[in-house]
């Protein structure tokens, strides 16, 4: 299991479902515009993301820095332009280690 992960990366979609059912070709370096993340199975943000983007810097978000030590999921859907959202990822597991306290005595010399 991972401890402290900075990134979320995946891979795009290469296809969707049409409004007839029908299985199409999707292109994340044209119609990608976010992300949705789940932490412990409850949505916590949608962020913008470049087209074609696959990876996400988790440390910028305040819901993931504010996590509690221990074990902990993270699931996450792709959002095109239009604004439909795909179903989420099966949720990955990861640790929260110790977080330090804040240093003590400091001096400026």
């Amino acid at each position: 299991m991972i401890t402290n992960p900075r990134k979320i990366s995946w891979n795009n979609p290469t296809e969707g479902i049409d409004a007839s059912g029908n299985t199409v070709a999707w292109n994340a370096s044209t119609d990608l515009a976010g992300i949705e993340i789940e932490l412990d199975g409850t949505p916590e943000v949608s962020v913008p993301v470049s087209l074609g983007a696959n990876n996400f810097d988790l440390t910028t978000l305040a819901s993931y820095k504010a996590l509690a030590v221990g074990q902990h999921t993270i699931a996450m859907a792709v959002v095109t332009k239009e604004g439909a959202v795909s179903p989420f990822t099966s949720a990955v597991t990861f640790l929260s280690a110790v977080v330090p306290l804040v240093p003590t005595n400091i001096v400026v010399a």
